[in-house]
């Protein structure tokens, strides 16, 4: 790049008589000139006035020292793969652009985005999984960058635009580096560009909490007062997901014939799991009391609601509105069954089956000691009120009749001398 602080706009006339217009940004560090070629004035005139603003503001090894360290990576990897070939970076992009873009789909991060959802459609891919990545992740990406083309998209561009949240935490920050990456590639398997941005940008280092599990109390709450106030769907799901390790995203895609009541076990069936593999859990005696409390008459129909997330939410909120110490950590109930199931089963193998988890010692080392043999006992009793007020009733009249009997014995035994 030159040392002054203006580049140079020239018009240039062609053989064929038309007429383009070029920007001279002076010569490189390896003596070469450096130029950009415009097909409108408008255009060359917009380039320029950008270069002239940085060369105003800044000096030329201060331009390079803004770039971020992703980009300095790959500008002296791309330098140290070319020395064989005693080309420059400056001349492999020319050729590469002359060579390759007339034969690519240009297209804008907001048509990209269409044209990823219409893949994954047709892929059968989950709606749920669709519906959560573009709420979460794509749709601000494209709110920032929506009427730019993907090509032109820089890595510091990316980075400015993960970083500058200084809301999200860490984990949001990693999670929306890892989507834009799986984005960008997606589209350069489809040809439409060469470069992934976000390749090398640094996800932030994350340390995950503890998972926490749901109180015994809590627990009890939670279903009792679902239960008990028409809840019954979200109940049933709820159970399924506390008792039987399946899925929340698994739960709403059930039906009550996926129960075998005989057998006592449940089944998800490869269209209905995320991972794709069919399944078959057992359900315990006290799981089998709550659904039985919740069996609508239609055996065909879904077993969770259909809005599942925010009808949780909600039910959750009203809970708390009767039982104001009610604490919910996040992805609690699949943290319960597996921290009261390694406890009571002390089995990382089997927890890790029903779970549909890859790893039984990774599950093991994270949810081990999280309850204790005693507390997994009286999880895997928690039965609905009704019935648990119906065998205590019981209980005290068998007591009762049986202490009637034994004082009956204690006079015979006095009448008798």
């Amino acid at each position: 790049m030159r040392s002054k602080t203006e580049a140079k706009l020239y018009q240039v006339k062609n053989r064929n008589g038309s007429i383009t217009y070029r920007v001279d940004l002076g010569k490189s560090t390896n003596g070469k000139r450096a130029t950009r070629g415009f097909s409108t004035l408008e255009a060359a005139q917009e380039f320029k006035q950008k270069v002239d603003t940085q060369l105003a503001t800044k000096a030329s090894p201060t331009v390079l020292a803004d770039l971020s360290q992703a980009e300095k990576y790959d500008i002296l990897a791309a330098t140290e793969l070319l020395k064989p070939y005693n080309a420059s970076v400056r001349e492999t992009v020319d050729f590469f652009i002359k060579h390759n873009a007339a034969n690519r789909i240009v297209l804008t991060v907001e048509e990209a985005l269409e044209a990823w959802k219409a893949e994954k459609s047709k892929l059968r891919m989950s709606q749920k999984y669709q519906n959560s990545a573009v709420r979460n992740f794509f749709r601000p990406f494209v709110k920032k960058f929506k009427k730019r083309k993907l090509h032109e998209i820089s890595a510091k561009e990316i980075e400015n635009y993960i970083f500058k949240h200084r809301t999200w935490s860490g984990q949001t920050k990693a999670s929306h580096i890892g989507y834009i990456r799986t984005f960008f590639n997606y589209f350069i398997k489809q040809g439409n560009i060469s470069l992934n941005p976000a390749t090398n940008i640094a996800k932030p280092k994350v340390v995950k909490d503890e998972p926490r599990l749901l109180s015994i109390s809590d627990t009890t709450r939670m279903l009792d007062f679902a239960l008990a106030n028409g809840f019954k769907e979200e109940c049933a799901a709820m159970v399924l997901v506390l008792f039987c390790a399946i899925r929340v995203d698994e739960v709403d895609r059930l039906t009550w014939d996926s129960i075998d009541w005989e057998k006592s076990k449940v089944t998800v069936q490869g269209k209905q799991s995320k991972k794709g593999h069919r399944r078959t859990n057992p359900i315990p005696a006290n799981a089998l009391r709550w659904l039985e409390s919740c069996t609508p008459d239609d055996k065909l129909s879904r077993i969770g609601p259909s809005d599942y997330i925010q009808r949780m939410k909600r039910l959750r909120s009203k809970i708390k509105e009767n039982y104001k110490d009610f604490n919910y950590p996040q992805n609690a109930m699949r943290h319960s069954f597996s921290g009261y199931h390694l406890a009571k089963h002390e089995n990382s193998i089997l927890t890790a089956f029903l779970l549909g988890h890859p790893n039984p010692n990774l599950l093991y080392s994270t949810y081990k000691e999280l309850a204790s043999k005693e507390d997994a006992e009286l999880y895997w009793n928690i039965i609905p009120k009704q019935l648990a007020d119906d065998i205590a009733a019981q209980k005290a009249k068998d007591t009762a009749t049986e202490q009637a009997l034994i004082n009956k014995a204690l006079s015979q035994r006095a009448a008798l001398g």
